[in-house]
């Protein structure tokens, strides 16, 4: 038999004792070990009533304080509404909401029964909360920067196409902010697939919109970047320059085959310059200085809301010649921007929130890798061939002789005249090197000036943009925070990221 402890010889004593002092001081001791049982069940419910509660009524507080324009009995009763979709407890004694200009306060009582504590005469205790919640009315500025790149046609799994997701949210969003912003918000929208449209209507702002590869055509709107460090500054240090896909060589290539956007054996024009009978086309695939050359302009910051929602309400997707985030950050960075060439943007201080949702769905890619990368071994038949981007307001080395390996974009030919002197050095290279454009281009757009700045939100849409892929890397290196973030892979994802971007945007806030 197992020896027992002094403690268990004298427990057991005890249980077994007939002696009445022994009966007594048990009894003592049995009383408040029950009650402070009890007191603990009790409290435990207690605190987890008044928990969800709390929470309870900070969602209607919140949800109060959002429908501004609503009456004050609608208001009331979609707090009640709320706090009674959040809540599943005890009956609830007393919920009032009361007024304060823009601040809501929700304030809810209820009573529960006690079950032990009642013998030391607690019959029922009273849990009260009060939740405030106040909507920043301070001036914002928001920019929608999207992606309209050819995949942005692929489907959702619901069959709604991405593009489609992104514009019902976005319309949401610019519904959301005339409605409760109190005529203090203005939204900018920048289209772009690896550049971007300034509108012909602002052809005073560029140079080189009159240059002679124009010539049976005309510029369609886009522009170059400066080189650096100002391809991503929110002022290009000189005036803007057209954009211009120069003609490549016309020989046929060692595989046998043809350069893209050939020239008629010169430099100065080109074999076909099919977008001359397309130019009202929405496609940028017709040969031409307008080739890739994104066909939907900046919306400017404004507060038309008409204006931009028959804006989103135009963006279409088409095939395109890769994507780059970099042009669609630093223009979104120059439209809220108050400096040169768009002026729209409220001075950079604390009480100008501005606000930047880039929103994409692929890698970043001049699309060379998918194609045979032999252009560098074709010849003029005419003219040799000659490339100097100095002649576009950009940085890198000139090319002459033979054509170049890479696709065109806003900053010239990446691979072969190596703007930013990081060295790509093969195609392999170049994701890298975008990666690094576009993470530059998010620091410069999040410097503070002032000690205000652009808060960034970014949403990557479909798996090529999942956790472990260089976009999801570079998406949440960009936004300002981690929770500024959203991967989303369906509609229902997309509308929540949009709802909890336009929550925040709002400044909606707890005040209590």
């Amino acid at each position: 038999m197992p020896k027992q402890s002094w403690f268990s010889r004298q427990l057991a004593a005890f249980r077994q004792s007939r002696n009445g002092n022994f009966a007594i001081t048990f009894a003592l001791v049995l009383t408040p070990i029950m009650l402070c049982a009890g007191a603990a069940v009790d409290y435990s419910r207690i605190s987890d009533t008044r928990t969800r509660m709390q929470d309870a009524a900070d969602t209607a507080a919140l949800t109060a304080a959002i429908e501004r324009n609503k009456s004050k009995s609608e208001r009331k009763q979609i707090a009640r509404d709320m706090f009674d979709a959040n809540y599943n407890g005890t009956d609830i004694r007393k919920f009032s909401v009361d007024f304060d200009s823009d601040q809501v306060t929700v304030r809810v009582k209820t009573t529960l029964n006690m079950s032990l504590m009642r013998i030391a005469g607690y019959k029922n205790i009273d849990v009260a909360v009060e939740s405030s919640a106040n909507l920043d009315m301070s001036e914002l500025e928001v920019a929608l920067v999207l992606d309209i790149s050819g995949s942005m046609l692929n489907s959702l799994p619901d069959g709604t196409s991405r593009i489609d997701a992104l514009r019902q949210a976005s319309l949401k969003l610019v519904d959301s902010l005339e409605k409760k912003a109190n005529g203090k918000s203005k939204i900018a929208v920048v289209p772009f697939t690896m550049n971007v449209n300034i509108g012909t209507s602002n052809s005073s702002m560029a140079t080189g919109t009159n240059d002679p590869l124009f010539a049976g055509s005309k510029w369609l709107g886009c522009v170059q970047e400066d080189k650096p460090p100002y391809h991503i500054a929110d002022k290009p240090k000189s005036k803007l320059q057209a954009y211009i896909w120069p003609p490549a060589p016309d020989g046929t290539t060692a595989s046998g085959g043809f350069c893209k956007n050939r020239s008629n054996g010169t430099n100065t024009g080109y074999a076909n310059l099919e977008e001359a009978s397309n130019l009202s086309s929405k496609s940028a695939y017709f040969d031409g200085p307008n080739r890739n050359c994104v066909r939907f302009p900046i919306e400017p910051l404004t507060d038309r809301f008409n204006d931009v929602r028959n804006t989103l309400n135009a963006l279409e997707s088409h095939g395109n010649d890769g994507t780059i985030i970099a042009p669609g950050v630093t223009w979104g960075l120059r439209v809220l921007s108050p400096a040169w060439p768009f002026k729209e943007g409220n001075a950079w201080n604390k009480n100008n929130y501005k606000y930047m949702i880039v929103i994409t769905d692929g890698a970043q890619t001049t699309e060379i890798e998918y194609q045979d990368q032999t252009c560098n071994t074709a010849t003029n038949s005419g003219d040799p061939y000659e490339f100097d981007p100095a002649n576009f307001g950009m940085g890198g080395k000139k090319l002459s002789g033979q054509g170049p390996v890479d696709n065109w974009t806003p900053y010239g030919y990446i691979l072969d005249s190596d703007p930013f002197q990081d060295h790509p050095g093969s195609v392999y290279g170049l994701p890298d090197t975008l990666q690094k454009l576009s993470l530059d281009a998010c620091t410069e757009a999040k410097k503070q000036v002032n000690g205000a700045g652009i808060e960034i939100f970014t949403i990557g849409v479909s798996s090529d943009t999942a956790p472990g892929t260089k976009v999801y890397d570079l998406l949440h290196s960009c936004a300002s925070a981690p929770e500024n973030h959203f991967y989303v892979t369906d509609k229902d994802s997309v509308d929540k990221a949009f709802d909890a971007i336009t929550n925040k945007v709002l400044k909606l806030r707890l005040t209590n």
